[in-house]
């Protein structure tokens, strides 16, 4: 059962009456548990972790004491700092997608574990706070009018992989990982972690394998605690580094799982050999499924039970595949390697080189890094050597994330610079480039830490982005990500051991691209429906003619205008799915 919940936490003085007639309503109905408390009343489909001793406090979710390998029942006073408040004792000694809340003193606090991908929205509603799950509960239950909000739309089209406090939804905010809310009047959200604090600024020469043994050891501790309470997994397994390294670690927990490749009809998006080399080699079963562009429909959101338009249309063959085998399997939860990419450090610059010089100067090692990163990225030497040291002694260290403005009007195009903040890539006083850069990557991927879909399916996940494996990874240097020729080399390190060589080293990268042209071509008419006629030209986000253009453009599908206009029929069904 998901961990949907809906919670009231009143004002002083404030009465409760309303609240509690609603929410028995919803037990009595859907049999959901109900918590009521002096200052807290909330209701959770599932029963929250116990919390014995003192100090008042609910836990919904799942919490995980570091090192454990499954979740914990509860959480007793013996658990307990004498002077630690529970959110300060779950921030130390503990992980997973949980959501607590608890009084300090005479103040009542939200907080929402690092990295967790159980969701937390809230807004001021009469007399208190509202938090909730997803917004279906705070529309339905909390009788909240909801409605898109075109700014943030628009920011969302110019930078759709940075997330913000701020939904895609007027009035509602989400309290994103690793921040508590103080509830009240004067609502204020405050950071606990940030992936800055987990940075370790060297390490001793000659580290390489013991650093490779101990990330091994923290990604299969994690994978075998994530999944510790599911009966059977289908993994989505496309044959590259990341989902090899995912199949690997569940393999070495002894989890039941069956795997699922998605197969494109271009020789480009055929993955089947690589795929099928990591499931003999992992003992797995092995389906195949090719993708069908009829098997998507682009008037559809499957993110329309969530605050902002997150799930791309093309994903939905793989979803429809996922939950058959699912079904047919008995599986409860889908996993994939999502993130792996970011995590790992997958970095297309010569800041690494940077870091290395500025720790440890010219050398042999710095050679060698340059010769890794001159092979990846295709370039000469010379030019890598160039751009690291200006990126070491003239360039800011903070990292730049990618926006993109095409086909946006003028007064969208003007958010471009509100659109590409976010705390964490803001760096501490001598911070290194590099590692500005693995954050910005992290921050990149913060989209895959949210539960995809409230209410329908099974539960989809990316375990490759949870909390101990991001902090491990952030505490290697930047330049040891870099072997071989190969970028993500510490992962690779690290499962060689796991997984075949031609798994574990694999250079090529399997694409999807002509799935999505399929796509495109078959809905050129209904496309230039949606978008001339729809709400973000209505409301001047999108540059109307120039979205006409690319879609009426003759010939065979050129360049990546295709990719952004399904971009915004992704975002236009959203809107459709909050009338």
């Amino acid at each position: 059962m998901r961990d949907r919940y809906l919670a009231f936490i009143p004002d002083r003085g404030s009465d409760m009456g309303l609240w509690r007639a609603r929410l028995a309503g919803l037990s009595r109905d859907e049999g959901w548990t109900i918590t009521d408390r002096s200052w807290i009343i909330a209701a959770t489909a599932r029963a929250p972790v116990a919390v014995t001793g003192d100090a008042p406090g609910l836990i919904i979710g799942q919490i995980i004491r570091r090192g454990d390998r499954a979740p914990a029942v509860e959480l007793t006073s013996r658990d307990r700092d004498g002077a630690a408040t529970l959110g300060d004792r779950l921030a130390d000694h503990y992980w997973g997608p949980h959501i607590a809340f608890y009084r300090d003193e005479r103040e009542v606090l939200v907080q929402r574990a690092p990295m967790g991908d159980l969701a937390c929205y809230y807004l001021r509603s009469g007399t208190g706070t509202l938090v909730a799950s997803d917004p279906l509960l705070l529309r339905d239950i909390g009788g909240q009018a909801l409605r898109p909000d075109w700014e943030a739309l628009a920011r969302h089209l110019i930078a759709r992989n940075i997330s913000r406090p701020g939904t895609c939804l007027k009035s509602l905010d989400e309290l994103v990982p690793g921040t508590r809310l103080t509830c009240g009047p004067g609502m204020n959200v405050a950071s606990f972690w940030s992936p800055w604090e987990h940075i370790e600024p060297d390490m001793p020469r000659g580290d390489r394998d013991a650093i490779a043994a101990r990330l091994r050891q923290t990604i299969c501790d994690t994978v075998a605690a994530e999944t510790a309470t599911s009966q059977k997994s289908v993994l989505l397994l496309s044959g590259g580094l990341d989902s090899s390294i995912l199949a690997a670690s569940l393999r070495q927990a002894g989890r039941d799982i069956v795997a699922l490749n998605m197969v494109t009809r271009a020789a480009g998006g055929d993955e089947r050999a690589h795929a099928r080399l990591v499931a003999d080699h992992c003992d797995l079963l092995l389906t195949e499924v090719e993708r069908d562009p009829a098997a998507v429909d682009i008037t559809t959101s499957h993110c329309a039970e969530l605050p902002y338009p997150l799930e791309r249309s093309f994903r939905q063959s793989t979803l429809a595949a996922a939950n058959a085998l699912a079904k047919q399997t008995g599986a409860d939860v889908i996993l994939d390697g999502g993130g792996g990419d970011n995590i790992f450090c997958s970095l297309q610059s010569a800041a690494p080189l940077a870091d290395l010089l500025r720790r440890r100067g010219p050398g042999r090692d710095a050679l060698r890094l340059t010769r890794d990163i001159a092979t990846i990225a295709q370039a000469s030497q010379s030019a890598v050597v160039r751009q690291g040291l200006c990126r070491l002694f003239r360039r800011s260290p903070a990292y730049r994330p990618l926006t993109d403005v095409t086909m946006l009007t003028p007064l969208a195009r003007a958010l471009e610079g509100a659109a590409r903040r976010h705390p964490w890539l803001v760096p501490p006083p001598g911070a290194l480039s590099g590692k500005a850069g693995h954050i910005g990557l992290v921050v990149g991927a913060m989209s895959q830490v949210q539960s995809p879909c409230a209410t329908t399916g099974i539960s989809s996940r990316s375990i490759l982005m949870a909390q101990p494996i991001v902090e491990a990874c952030l505490a290697i240097p930047t330049w040891l990500w870099f072997d071989r020729g190969r970028n993500r080399a510490m992962g690779r390190h690290a499962f060689a051991p796991l997984l075949p060589a031609a798994a574990a080293w694999r250079q090529t990268k399997g694409a999807m691209d002509s799935f999505v042209v399929e796509i495109f071509e078959a809905n050129r008419p209904l496309l230039r429906t949606m978008l001339a006629e729809g709400s973000l030209a209505r409301e001047g986000i999108i540059d109307r003619e120039a979205v006409l253009a690319a879609i009426d453009a003759p010939g065979p599908v050129r360049g990546l205008a295709y990719a952004r206009v399904l971009e915004f029929a992704d975002v236009e069904a959203w809107v459709a799915s909050w009338p």
